[in-house]
């Protein structure tokens, strides 16, 4: 008798709002949430630098590529995943109405260089995708990796605040 009198003093309990349920565990950890964009920066930084090295040390310009393709193609894929998860934890924040304004320019910037990220990806693949004077130096040899990446920084900024305005 006593266990059925203590479940109807916990039914009505939260009923009245004394007891609260308790809070699920954030699957993503606030800290990571909170320096989204530092992520992102350390990420793609890692990448052009690691690519920039090879450049500089190999003389084969195949090994040059094969290594940004590996490597970049893995960076941006681990950088989408992490986008879109934190995306949806966006998404989730704005339906509550908890989206913090910080939040909000770490989605909006991650994604800026996340795609310039991607578009160095593709220029590193096929460069006769993208033409621009400052891509390449000369007929024969394209730009260094720093060059490339910050003009498809430039381009997908540009992209993106285009593209809100309309």
């Amino acid at each position: 008798m006593t266990t059925i009198d203590q479940e109807v003093q916990y039914v009505r309990s939260l009923l009245a709002g004394t007891i609260r349920k308790r809070k699920k565990k954030p699957k993503i950890r606030m800290w990571i949430i909170n320096n989204m964009l530092l992520f992102t920066v350390i990420w793609q930084l890692f990448l052009v630098i690691v690519v920039g090295l090879c450049e500089w040390l190999f003389s084969n310009e195949d090994a040059v590529l094969y290594t940004a393709i590996v490597l970049g193609s893995f960076i941006q894929f681990v950088q989408l995943v992490f986008i879109i998860i934190t995306s949806i934890k966006l998404v989730k924040q704005l339906k509550h109405r908890t989206a913090s304004g910080w939040f909000l320019v770490q989605s909006y910037l991650s994604v800026i260089i996340l795609f310039s990220g991607i578009y160095t990806l593709i220029f590193q693949i096929n460069d006769d995708l993208f033409y621009s004077t400052t891509l390449t130096t000369d007929e024969s040899k394209p730009a260094s990796i720093f060059t490339i990446y910050t003009v498809f920084l430039y381009f997908s900024g540009t992209s993106m605040s285009t593209g809100m305005l309309e």
